[in-house]
């Protein structure tokens, strides 16, 4: 069975970009007499673009059969109700690739009536759905892009493009963990050809189209120190191979490319991050993915859950699979439920190696790896003007100074999944994790499994555990495990249970 490329976006969302390369470039997909470009770097920026159009459409359901969905196709249909099936991941069948689900889609009318109408007769076929509101394209964005090489040619180009050349390519001041506190600007070098496109935002985007056990090698040292133990590498890479499979085309749905190169999707920064260790990993367990009941996993993880696992239903939409669920960091022990307000702060106040595998001290760690154990506990301090500007920046909302934060819903690890702010100038509901995170703080706080203390100075300290969403597998829990010896596949078979590996190509 023949392993997927996978296009990967490196750069999106851009107005300009900057790809370089030691001898000259040659423009490629465009027409038979395509000019060569000189050596140096070439300036890419828009000249005239406009983002696709979008249609609304509410997300109803998932199914891993075909026909299942189709049949409640059949039964909105009978309602007058326009509906559509987004196919969804690759699934290995009989040494093909299938499709791995299939979404419910329907379409979402502009004026407020209808949509209450809508949401009426849809709740009469799913009784227990709460809908979820996405946009698609509805074609691609039309743009001309202008092309300025080192000696000052300039080309005008109104199609997608890719650059060759006999020497690496870089793309050049490559924004790397952009939206997070680690955020900074590389030059990423690349063997293979760059390709340049356009966003359905009608911004620039570009990147690499490669085979995805090389895109694994790249991932695999780029999420996690390459120094991790060797079987927590193999560990990583058999969850991002499986994710990668279980996801594929579901988090850019309309762009030209399968998935992102950040932290929105598995973050990959080309051959730079390659090292002997990550290369031995994926060569040692190439083709293999994570399978429940015939199909491949959506093997989510997250930099470290803080001692419990959170369901994944929590924190996505329709992603109630069996293997992430709620579970003890801590092989052999039973989960603990922190939904519990008391519970959750007494264990967050602990902080000792004998309660989690990611906990510091749980094994012997050193270096990064080190510093990566001490997000196993956090505190971050706000003055009540920060928070109040934080959150008029985040949601363009002045809640005025604020009188109370109040956790609403917490998850079964302790993260929040509801939050709720009370200004002198306005109330706002928070929700989900992410957006907890996202909005309370410059970038986004480690977690949302975190209490809330008021300072005498009227200002805040969010006591938090984890980094990350918690769901699936937990990489420092994981990597400590690996260093006391478990190989990956009891790893694995730890962190998402009933789940095996098969070897697929």
């Amino acid at each position: 069975m023949r392993q997927p490329r996978v296009k990967i976006a490196v750069v999106s969302g851009q107005n300009r970009l900057l790809i370089g390369s030691d001898s000259a470039m040659q423009i490629a997909g465009v027409q038979n007499d395509s000019p060569v470009l000189s050596s140096g770097s070439i300036e890419i920026e828009i000249d005239k673009a406009e983002p696709a159009p979008l249609e609304e459409w509410l997300w109803c359901g998932k199914y891993f059969r075909k026909e299942e969905a189709a049949n409640h196709c059949v039964k909105l249909a009978s309602k007058g109700i326009e509906s559509r099936l987004w196919e969804v991941g690759l699934n290995p069948v009989k040494g093909e690739w299938s499709h791995r689900e299939y979404r419910l889609l329907v379409r979402l009318h502009d004026e407020a009536a209808d949509k209450r109408e809508l949401l009426h007769n849809i709740e009469e076929v799913f009784p227990e759905i709460v809908p979820v509101e996405i946009q698609l394209p509805t074609e691609r964005p039309s743009f001309i892009i202008n092309l300025k090489d080192s000696s000052g040619r300039e080309t005008r180009i109104e199609k997608a493009f890719s650059l060759n050349a006999d020497s690496p390519l870089q793309i050049l001041e490559a924004p790397v963990g952009e939206g997070f506190h680690w955020q900074h600007f590389e030059n990423l070098e690349f063997e293979d050809s760059i390709w340049v496109d356009m966003g359905i935002d009608g911004k620039l985007c570009c990147g690499v189209e490669i085979d995805i056990e090389d895109y694994l090698t790249s991932v695999n040292s780029s999420e996690m120190p390459a120094d991790s133990p060797q079987e927590f590498l193999k560990a990583q890479v058999v969850a991002a191979r499986s994710w990668l499979l279980a996801n594929w085309g579901s988090h850019h749905p309309g762009e030209p490319y399968t998935i992102c190169g950040g932290d929105h999707c598995q973050c990959y920064y080309g051959p730079s991050r390659i090292r002997e260790s990550s290369k031995a990993a994926v060569n040692n367990t190439r083709g293999e993915l994570l399978m429940y009941d015939g199909t491949v996993c959506d093997a989510r993880y997250a930099k470290t859950c803080g001692g419990m696992t959170e369901p994944a239903a929590n924190v996505w939409s329709f992603s109630e699979e069996p293997y992430l669920g709620h579970i003890r960091d801590l092989p052999g022990e039973k989960a603990v439920d922190f939904s519990d307000e008391n519970k959750f702060r007494e264990f967050q106040q602990r902080n000792e190696p004998v309660d989690s595998c990611c906990a510091p001290g749980y094994a012997e760690l050193k270096g990064r790896l080190a510093e990566l154990a001490e997000l196993y506990r956090w505190d971050e301090s706000l003055s009540n003007g920060e928070l109040s500007a934080i959150i008029l920046n985040k949601t363009g909302i002045d809640p005025g100074r604020i009188l109370n934060l109040i956790p609403g819903i917490r998850g079964q690890s302790g993260r929040l999944i509801e939050l709720y702010i009370i200004g002198e100038n306005a109330e706002l509901s928070l929700s989900p994790e992410l957006e907890i995170r996202r909005v309370l703080s410059q970038t986004h706080l480690p977690s949302s499994a975190f209490w809330i203390e008021r300072t005498d100075s009227d200002g805040f300290i969010f006591h938090g555990l984890g980094w990350g969403h918690g769901v699936g597998l937990c990489q420092m829990g994981a990597v400590s495990l690996a260093a006391r010896g478990m190989g990956h596949k009891s790893i694995l078979a730890h962190y998402f249970p009933n789940t095996s590996i098969q070897k697929i190509y």
